[in-house]
């Protein structure tokens, strides 16, 4: 998409995780972003965490300035002042986190391997009721798919945790993947692997893999 206010996306939260962004952005209260990113070449064997991450994050920029420019004219946290944030369902839409009054928020596109995401969109009106019911992880065998990542402050991981809970503290908890793994996704939007290119027995996919990034939501 191209730069425009949160309100100009073309989807809705009731239209998430339909149509989600397919490119890294900077969310502002006021405006969506589009940031690329200008390493020349890239070596995908690299392993990136902590100030790594970081760095290699902050190469990310728009037509006119860097990642790290645009967060401090929106007077936002340094990217050495967050962590990343696995972003599920509704919680990359822009709509969404505007709604969230989350602050400036950088989103990066990824590939999830070895975990997919279920989902079951009729179980509520989530413009009436928050919370993200209809998401949850599950184990399967040879499948990826694009997801986020945002950069995110304590204190935005700690609000967006608080509306997955929808106020009732423990429902969900941020833990480290215990299996599967992200790959930042740069360059245009992947094709995801049809059914017939994975497998599956019914009991490998059943149920949220041990310590997954965010617990089944509880009903």
């Amino acid at each position: 998409m191209s730069d425009s206010s949160p309100r100009l996306w073309p989807y809705s939260p009731a239209s998430s995780p339909v149509s989600l962004p397919d490119n890294p952005i900077l969310f502002t209260q006021n405006e969506v972003i589009d940031l690329t990113c200008t390493v020349a070449e890239i070596d995908t064997t690299l392993i990136l965490q902590g100030a790594e991450l970081q760095s290699y994050l902050c190469s990310f920029a728009s037509d006119s300035a860097t990642v790290e420019q645009l967060i401090g004219k929106h007077g936002g946290a340094a990217m050495s002042e967050r962590r990343p944030f696995l972003l599920l369902g509704e919680l990359a839409n822009p709509y969404r986190l505007q709604d969230l009054n989350i602050g400036v928020l950088p989103v990066f596109t990824i590939r999830l391997e070895g975990l997919c995401r279920t989902y079951a969109d009729a179980l509520d009106n989530r413009d009436m009721i928050p919370g993200v019911h209809h998401v949850t992880l599950a184990r399967s065998t040879g499948w990826w798919e694009l997801s986020h990542i945002a950069m995110a402050t304590i204190e935005q991981m700690k609000a967006m945790v608080s509306w997955l809970d929808n106020n009732q503290r423990g429902r969900w908890k941020p833990v480290k993947p215990a299996e599967g793994s992200i790959r930042l996704h740069i360059g245009q939007p992947f094709e995801c692997p049809t059914k017939e290119m994975v497998s599956y027995d019914g009991n490998t996919e059943g149920g949220c893999p041990r310590n997954a990034t965010c617990n089944r939501a509880k009903y």
